[in-house]
């Protein structure tokens, strides 16, 4: 699993959409389909909880590894992760992420995201706020990722690449290991289901919306 790095300021508001929504000309009938489309929102403007789940609302924090895994609904991230009031969008809250090997934070997947097992369609969407040239650690910064299994089996993420200047700002979406990669064997950067955005437009005084969609998914096919 790649770790996640330093973040200085991050906010999420995290859509998952069960389908791609076209504008219909009126927007009374846009904003109804949002709504009932839409399965999760977190801005943590009220807190950690999410404002809108189907799923459990809470935020849990892993707090060890070994000998096993440990788990604990909260943040208790013992300040290397913050919730912070007054920093966020229009001075509303975020998650301040002050070091690269701070405890994992999550949310759980199950009834949060409406998954499907053919044709499979969504959207999420967060908000960033940093210089990752200035801000960030070496080394790869993960401030998303969707996934039940591993980075590379079964997920979405968005990363910041482990070098470069500027760095890559890149989507991962990754099928099942045994379909994109049967024979789990090592693939070179440039031929994994990764797509770049060259000089990312992000900046340490200015939050930047960022949305990926996908449409069609599982058809058990690379």
């Amino acid at each position: 699993m790649k770790c996640q790095a330093k973040l200085e300021y991050m906010v999420i508001v995290f859509v998952v959409l069960i389908s791609i929504l076209c504008a219909r000309g009126q927007a009374q009938s846009t904003q109804s389909s949002l709504q009932e489309a839409l399965t999760f929102y977190s801005s943590f403007d009220r807190g950690i909880e999410a404002e809108l789940a189907h799923g459990d609302p809470s935020l849990y924090t892993i707090t060890s590894k070994q000998p096993q895994e440990t788990v604990r609904r909260g943040l208790h991230a013992q300040g290397q992760t913050e919730w912070v009031t007054g920093l966020g969008i229009d001075g509303g809250a975020a998650l301040r992420f002050n070091q690269r090997n701070a405890s994992w934070i999550f949310y759980r997947g199950e009834k949060n995201v409406r998954y499907r097992l053919n044709q499979w369609s969504g959207s999420v969407s967060l908000w960033l706020k940093l210089d990752p040239e200035t801000e960030l650690a070496p080394g790869f910064a993960d401030p998303l990722q969707l996934t039940t299994r591993a980075w590379n089996d079964g997920s979405f993420f968005v990363d910041f690449n482990k070098d470069g200047d500027p760095r890559d700002f890149r989507l991962g979406a990754f099928a099942d290991l045994k379909i994109w990669n049967p024979e789990n064997k090592e693939i070179s950067e440039d031929q994994r289901p990764l797509f770049p955005v060259k000089a990312p437009p992000f900046a340490k005084d200015r939050w930047t919306h960022v949305l990926f969609t996908w449409s069609n998914f599982n058809t058990g096919k690379k």
